[in-house]
């Protein structure tokens, strides 16, 4: 947020303000290095405990690609740590979301946490992936990496690629969030409660 914040984005600003392609400031490598350290384990940890979270790895594998390739060739640092900022600002809910579930299943509590992290987790979710990131991360990407000369000088390929991952993580999160809402219209968020109903 702060390296976003210090090189002229803020969140409703005019996609003119900021160079998402621009070359990587010293920074914005640092911020990139340390997201990818912390990707890599987020993705270890996705894998032992939650496997089935396809859609949380495939956006752990995007993000990985967006900022290898970001540091790799030295460009685009601003463009990865928007679709970073954005992504993890809903993880403290989706994070809550998971051990709530992780504790109800073994009767520690009741599913009541659950659900209310559920329910917050999608409002949050919708907010910010299926209100904000199509115009402000999806479109800017598209517009700064293909359409304008911002991009010139990075291979085709990698422009595609920035531009094309943020699209791929905002429709992996409407089918994320399709299901989320019929949990929560259901009333049965944890996976002791949905096997329940399967049986019934």
């Amino acid at each position: 947020y702060h390296e976003l914040c210090t090189r002229g984005w803020e969140p409703l600003a005019s996609i003119d303000k900021y160079d998402l392609a621009g070359r990587n400031t010293p920074t914005g490598n640092l911020a990139l290095m340390w997201c990818t350290g912390y990707m890599l384990a987020d993705s270890v940890y996705m894998l032992i405990h939650a496997p089935d979270g396809i859609l949380f790895l495939l956006h752990h594998l995007a993000t990985l690609l967006f900022m290898g390739a970001s540091l790799y060739f030295g460009r685009g640092d601003l463009g990865a740590c928007l679709c970073i900022c954005l992504g993890e600002a809903t993880n403290p809910i989706n994070n809550g979301y998971f051990i709530s579930n992780i504790l109800s299943n073994e009767g520690f509590i009741g599913s009541s946490p659950n659900y209310f992290f559920a329910c917050v987790l999608f409002v949050a979710m919708f907010v910010v992936r299926a209100v904000y990131a199509p115009y402000y991360v999806c479109w800017v990407h598209i517009d700064q990496f293909l359409l304008k000369s911002n991009g010139e000088g990075i291979p085709i390929a990698l422009r595609l690629m920035f531009a094309a991952l943020p699209v791929a993580v905002v429709f992996a999160s409407i089918d994320f969030l399709k299901g989320l809402f019929k949990d929560v219209a259901s009333g049965k968020t944890t996976d002791k409660a949905k096997e329940a109903a399967k049986k019934d």
